[in-house]
């Protein structure tokens, strides 16, 4: 019983770390996208088409690697024009990294992502 909970436990930290590591592929998918289009994509989907006939900077969007946590959340400051966004995840554990995520406090979100720390709704901000 004590390995199967160790198991579970070394599980659990496996998938908050892919989390992370996905949305730090995320943001800098957006900078190479920001660079090449002057504005951040609209959507994570965008980071994976040809825009403007220039390739896109990933072959496929990462998704929550599950059972547990939420889709990952993307949103922009303004459609079309986007200058700013953020992209969040929900972790299993008190992941170091919810100590350096965009926090909007308490219930808070940001252009329609939860982004709530203390419930370990990881975001990263440009």
């Amino acid at each position: 019983a004590v390995v199967l909970a160790s198991l579970n436990t070394s599980r659990t930290k496996s998938r908050d770390a892919r989390r992370v590591a996905d949305l730090t592929q995320i943001t800098v998918a957006a900078a190479v996208f920001f660079d090449n289009h002057n504005r951040y994509p609209d959507s994570l989907v965008e980071l994976t088409q040809v825009v403007a006939g220039i390739n896109p900077p990933l072959d496929q969007v990462p998704t929550n690697p599950g059972p547990n946590g939420c889709n990952y959340g993307y949103g922009v400051d303004v459609p079309g024009n986007a200058s700013d966004y953020v992209v969040g995840a929900c972790l299993e554990t008190d992941h170091n990294a919810l100590l350096s995520s965009f926090d909007m406090g308490p219930g808070g979100s940001q252009y329609g992502v939860n982004c709530d720390a203390s419930v370990r709704e990881y975001c990263l901000s440009p």
